[in-house]
């Protein structure tokens, strides 16, 4: 230990230093290599199993030949070799510090702290504990390597890195895992993985805020990385399930995105999941894509769209599907298309307003664009049958407007065509097409209902009242 600093006015605590020895060096070098116990190890193998390794569970406890240190195939003998202690020519000296070896408890500890503090000024504070490797003029810097104990047979230990809990009157300490600023090429990547696991599922990653009880709760943010450079795209975030890779009955991971759950019984919505495109100052906004998985021999997944059902004394929301308004040129279409089928028919499309316990029922709408430009035409609305293209008796679909059933009355079928404020109203034409070349024209019915208590409906074609002109002519 330092010795004691006594004075009561500037006294400074002694400095203990153990550093390894120096290496002079400069001639002979062999950095390709490590002697490992007078055996020469690849200096490429010694770093891989620095870095970590595993090996196939199945061999555990007979001769395994082989470990996998990363990409790299490292056989026992070279694993054990690295392990028991290797040299470099021209390699600086090491400080190596252990716990002492136990037989049959628990092996010594080896612990670092910094010195406390007992300063009652706010500039105050316990020493640090600082871990820094080795710099370098021209090659690459030390790395700082942290790894847990390994266990012939049971759990290998494991690795905690947090700051302590706070004093009475402050906060607990900030995490931080960051790799260094780069001047030539790019920046160190941050790789979280959990092992891989034979026997059992491979080990969570959880990312989790703690809680608290002032002001909002803590935000998880994911972000990926912006660029300054010409035609680039900034950095992507995905979010994958995992893959089930048995051939048999494999199934892929969900994702799942949940709001957060509000617990207010009189006030507080839950929270919202907004999925939104990309913003562009000069080019197209970025688009979302919502698509079901595909099969490569089965049934593609379902997209569904919906709400919630409402609880006791509340509506189910909205699904509104809709475009942006256009400042230049028309505003974006909405498609809603079944696929094409082949070997049965194309799916369905289905329209229909729920049904209700009070009041009228819910309205069905069906409104085409309107205009302001000069001599321009409202959107149309056009409704067709499918075509049926086999020559072998090949029928077109039918169109069916129908009223509701009503227990009393049904409802009543209006087809009028549209107003003009200062000229024509629209016509109304009722026809059936030219026959074809062996064929005769479709049929003109128009028919009231029978009655069973009274007189059936009448039949009524009627010309309009003119003022300046004559009535329009009726010709049978």
């Amino acid at each position: 230990s330092g010795g004691s600093g006594a004075s009561s006015e500037g006294g400074r605590g002694g400095v203990v230093t153990l550093s390894g020895g120096s290496s002079l060096g400069e001639t002979g070098c062999v950095l390709t290599e490590y002697n490992c116990s007078g055996v020469i190890v690849p200096s490429t193998v010694y770093e891989a199993v620095k870095r970590g390794c595993t090996r196939d569970c199945s061999f555990y406890g007979a001769d395994t030949r082989t470990f996998m240190c990363g990409t790299m195939p490292v056989s026992v003998e070279e694993h054990a070799l690295v392990l028991g202690g290797c040299t470099q020519y021209c390699l600086g000296g090491a400080v190596e510090m252990s716990g002492g070896a136990s037989s049959s408890g628990v092996g010594g500890a080896l612990t670092l702290r910094g010195g406390s503090s007992s300063g009652e000024s706010e500039m105050s504070r316990g020493g640090h504990v600082e871990l820094a490797a080795g710099t370098s003029a021209r090659g690459v810097g030390g790395s700082v390597l942290v790894s847990s104990g390994f266990s012939e047979t049971g759990t290998s230990g494991e690795v905690i890195v947090r700051s302590d809990r706070s004093g009475v009157s402050g906060t607990s300490g900030a995490v931080l895992v960051a790799s260094g600023q780069s001047c030539a090429g790019d920046s160190g990547s941050l790789t979280l993985i959990s092992g891989a696991s034979t026997g059992g599922a491979g080990g969570d990653i959880r990312v989790a805020v703690g809680s608290g009880d002032t002001g909002d709760g803590g935000s998880v943010v994911v972000s990926a990385g912006d660029t300054s450079a010409s035609y680039a795209s900034g950095g992507d975030v995905f979010v994958s399930a995992g893959t089930g890779t048995d051939t048999t009955s494999g199934s892929g991971g969900s994702v799942s995105v949940l709001g957060g759950e509000a617990l207010g019984e009189t006030e507080g919505a839950g929270g919202s999941v907004s999925v939104l495109g990309g913003q562009s100052v000069g080019g197209v906004g970025g688009s979302v894509s919502v698509v079901s998985g595909r099969s490569v021999t089965g049934t593609s997944g379902s997209v569904l769209v919906h709400t919630q059902d409402a609880g006791v004394s509340g509506t189910s929301g909205p699904v509104t599907v809709e475009t942006g308004t256009s400042s230049a040129g028309a505003s974006g279409a909405v498609h809603v298309t079944t696929g094409d089928a082949r070997g049965g028919a194309g799916g369905d499309i289905a329209v229909r307003v729920g049904a209700g316990d009070t009041g009228p029922g819910g309205v069905l709408t069906l409104s085409a664009g309107l205009t302001t430009a000069a001599n321009a035409t409202g959107g149309a609305i056009e409704v067709t049958g499918g075509s049926a293209t086999s020559a072998l008796g090949g029928i077109g679909g039918g169109v069916s407007v129908s009223a509701g059933y009503g227990a009393d009355a049904g409802g009543a079928v209006v087809v009028s065509g549209g107003a003009g404020a200062s000229g024509d109203s629209g016509d109304v034409i009722v026809l059936t097409p030219d026959a074809g070349t062996s064929g005769v024209s479709g049929a003109l019915s128009l028919t009231s209902g029978a009655s069973t208590a009274g007189r059936s409906g009448s039949v009524s074609v009627v010309t309009g009242d003119a003022s300046g002109g004559a009535a329009g002519d009726f010709t049978v």
